[in-house]
């Protein structure tokens, strides 16, 4: 009996070898496998790391000429700004010219006014003149036209 247990260690520890084996063999496959895969994640890593850096560049770009074309905005701003500053000196003088020229109107109206009133009087007292000469002379024509009757009528008999 004493053979059979050892024939049966001995296969056992054979099948153990064996097995011992085949392990270190998917060891070594799965090393390989994972030697393979990490070469493709450090490829895969790298492409990645490469896109990033080149989108990252893009970014910089875009940055820099944003920021570029916001100085030129606020650089065309505060020219805007000048422009606009000045066009309102500018309202300013033109809205004081115009109160001056309403004010000369206004004195130039008054002036008119006072002259209109002074055309009414001289006006009254022209009619008034003239009223009193047509009577002046309507008196006298009908004093010469009475003495033209007289005449013509009763001549003097000399």
């Amino acid at each position: 009996m004493n053979q059979m247990v050892e024939i049966s260690l001995v296969d056992i520890l054979n099948k153990i070898e064996n097995k011992i084996d085949k392990l270190d063999q998917k060891i070594e496959t799965l090393d390989d496998k994972i030697v393979s895969m990490e070469e493709r994640f450090n490829q895969k890593l790298a492409s990645l790391e490469e896109k990033l850096n080149s989108r990252i560049t893009n970014l910089e770009k875009i940055v820099t000429e944003t920021r570029v074309d916001v100085e030129r905005l606020k650089a065309q701003n505060e020219q805007i700004v000048k422009r606009l500053d000045s066009h309102d000196k500018r309202f300013d003088d033109v809205n004081r010219r115009f109160d001056d020229v309403n004010k000369r109107f206004d004195e130039v109206n008054k002036r008119f006014e006072e002259v209109n009133k002074r055309f009414d009087e001289i006006n009254s007292r022209l009619n008034t003149l003239t009223i009193g000469f047509l009577s002046i002379v309507g008196v006298l024509v009908t004093g010469l036209l009475g003495i033209i009757v007289k005449i013509a009528l009763f001549p003097n008999p000399v």
